[in-house]
């Protein structure tokens, strides 16, 4: 997309996360439930839709 007028935007840094994972084969394989940690770190600009196109 192409910004197509002057606007204003919203940063954001994103937050450390966790999530707790589990794999289950077919074949009767598990992982058993296992923690993921992301660091974050990464930004998101929001913009208004409408100067965009």
């Amino acid at each position: 997309m192409a910004v197509t007028k002057p606007t204003t935007g919203i940063q954001s840094t994103i937050g450390k996360a966790t999530e707790r994972l589990r794999y289950d084969g077919a074949d009767g394989y598990t992982t058993g439930t296992m923690g993921k940690i992301m660091g974050g770190g990464g930004r998101q600009i929001t913009l208004d839709t409408s100067a965009l196109k």
